[in-house]
């Protein structure tokens, strides 16, 4: 399972508003607080609900999902990432669509798959299996 990240929500305060009586920061008029999602069940004292993860929140399946590869161009580099989408995906690797960009030094190279995805567990599957591979330096 992938752990939730907390973010900053930001939202403007009343003109001559200053800090609120909760001890939040107000810096040049914008309090700052992590936006936490809580389970109503939970906080009502109830059983948690299980927790979703991003990508079963905001894909829907199935679909061709979009991921950016950046790598070393050593080897088989291309054909390796298609090979390792295919698999996963349980597709043929000559019906992965994908484009190419080497970087201006030639040592890189950004690759953008259509995975083609039935379900979350799938998507968080093909990260995974790119991930091992070392020439891998950014996935998105």
């Amino acid at each position: 399972m992938v752990p939730s990240r907390p973010t900053l929500a930001v939202r403007r305060l009343p003109k001559g508003a200053s800090t609120s009586s909760d001890g939040e920061s107000d810096v040049s008029g914008f309090i700052r607080r992590p936006f936490i999602r809580i389970d109503a069940d939970a906080a009502a004292g109830g059983e948690p609900k299980k927790e979703t993860r991003v990508f079963e929140e905001l894909v829907k399946y199935p679909c061709n999902f979009q991921i950016k590869v950046i790598g070393l161009k050593q080897g088989h580099f291309t054909s390796d990432m298609i090979d390792i989408v295919a698999r996963v995906c349980a597709v043929a690797s000559n019906q992965i669509p994908f484009t190419l960009r080497p970087s201006k030094a030639n040592k890189y190279l950004s690759i953008s798959i259509d995975c083609p995805v039935t379900s979350a567990d799938m998507l968080y599957e093909v990260y995974g299996e790119l991930e091992k591979d070392p020439r891998v330096k950014f996935k998105f």
